[in-house]
């Protein structure tokens, strides 16, 4: 599936590693989070999706891309900024996104195993 839609999506463009094997940023998951939203959770079709990112991107940046879904999730940008911070709130909310992150990396790995 993500090698597919590597294909279909010119932003989603991960690392390769000189045995060829591929290394995904966080970049690369926000992206991948936000492909799988569309397409799931918003019911976009392949062009559709490849339509709203480039939008997001353009109108928002990369970073804030992946935030601006409707899920309201924490990305990692908001996740890497909260726990830049020294409050005990902002451990707290970079914790929950990274454990959000495991649960997308869990479902991405199911999809693939499927």
């Amino acid at each position: 599936m993500l090698r597919f839609w590597e294909t279909q999506f010119s932003e989603l463009q991960p690392h390769h590693t000189q045995t060829k094997h591929r290394l995904y940023r966080a970049q690369d998951i926000e992206i991948l989070r936000l492909i799988k939203h569309l397409l799931y959770e918003e019911g976009f079709t392949i062009d559709g999706a490849r339509k709203r990112i480039r939008e997001l991107m353009r109108g928002q940046g990369h970073a804030k891309a992946a935030a601006a879904r409707s899920t309201g999730k924490t990305s990692v940008a908001n996740a890497s900024a909260a726990g830049a911070q020294s409050s005990p709130a902002s451990g707290a909310a970079a914790r929950q996104a990274l454990i959000e992150i495991r649960r997308d990396l869990e479902s991405l790995y199911q999809l693939l195993k499927d």
